[in-house]
């Protein structure tokens, strides 16, 4: 996937994702870097290919790999990193060869990843069957089914409720 490989060989993101790292390197809980980037692309394409959307593998996977760029900015100066993230997107993903229309589908994706309120950072035009709505939808699931709570060593201290915990394997 030449689009994806652009994306992360991006100098912006490099930078953005080293800055993670290292901001995480001591982190307790759940942590942003490759592994969990890798198992929410993994799961949101299951999930599209479980939908039956038409919408490119590439475009699927680049949304997982951006979803959480701006977290390095949250660390910085607290700014919210899934507004950040949407920045930085717009920024990257036409660089790296994604078309606007694809571009806006992602950012729009990021911008809403962290509420059950997929209208965060999206445009109230938005109909629930769009692309755009349909990946926001996808990422967040994805996002929280990539938890694997149940065997972490730092979920007693977690502040996440326990009904939120993913308690047993995703099948």
């Amino acid at each position: 996937m030449p689009r994806l490989e652009r994306l992360c060989g991006h100098p912006l993101y490099k930078r953005e994702m080293q800055a993670l790292e290292i901001y995480e390197r001591g982190r307790e809980f759940c942590r942003h870097g490759w592994d969990h980037l890798l198992d929410v692309a993994r799961i949101a394409y299951i999930l599209a290919l479980e939908q039956q959307l038409d919408i490119p593998k590439d475009v699927v996977y680049g949304m997982a790999f951006i979803h959480d760029i701006g977290r390095a900015a949250q660390y910085r100066d607290g700014t919210d990193h899934a507004l950040a993230g949407k920045r930085l997107a717009q920024q990257i993903l036409p660089e790296a060869g994604y078309s606007s229309e694809e571009a806006g589908w992602i950012c729009g994706a990021v911008a809403g990843h962290r509420s059950t309120q997929k209208t965060d950072g999206m445009q109230a035009e938005m109909m629930p069957k769009d692309p755009a709505w349909k990946l926001a939808e996808i990422l967040y699931q994805a996002d929280k089914l990539s938890r694997r709570c149940y065997d972490c060593p730092a979920s007693g201290a977690c502040y996440w409720s326990e009904d939120r915990k993913i308690q047993t394997i995703i099948y």
